[in-house]
């Protein structure tokens, strides 16, 4: 349990570092969410769709992590980064935690 405070912790204070300024890759889950659902973000041409990881190779996150953002989306960044850290915590905290930190 001891490192599951810690992780709980730097988890934490990382929120607090990045909240400003929308964490470090937030910007991967609005862009490709926008186009998967035939949205054209600024500067992003290529075909989205379902050829968005054909045009887009950068976006190496799953399609549901795409849908994910995108229902988040309309409740702003600060939620969905919450959702997101609440989220790691659950598959931290369930049955079969991966890397032993169970």
């Amino acid at each position: 349990m001891r490192g599951l405070g810690l992780l709980a912790a730097w988890a934490a204070a990382w929120f607090v570092v990045l909240e400003r300024h929308g964490g470090y890759s937030w910007h991967y889950f609005a862009h490709g969410s926008s186009l998967l659902f035939g949205g054209h973000p600024a500067g992003l041409t290529g075909a989205g769709g379902l050829q968005l990881y054909g045009s887009y190779p950068q976006y190496q996150i799953g399609p549901l992590a795409f849908v994910v953002a995108a229902g988040l989306g309309p409740f702003g960044l600060v939620v969905s980064q919450l959702f997101m850290v609440a989220l790691g915590a659950v598959v931290l905290l369930s049955p079969d935690p991966p890397l032993g930190l169970g």
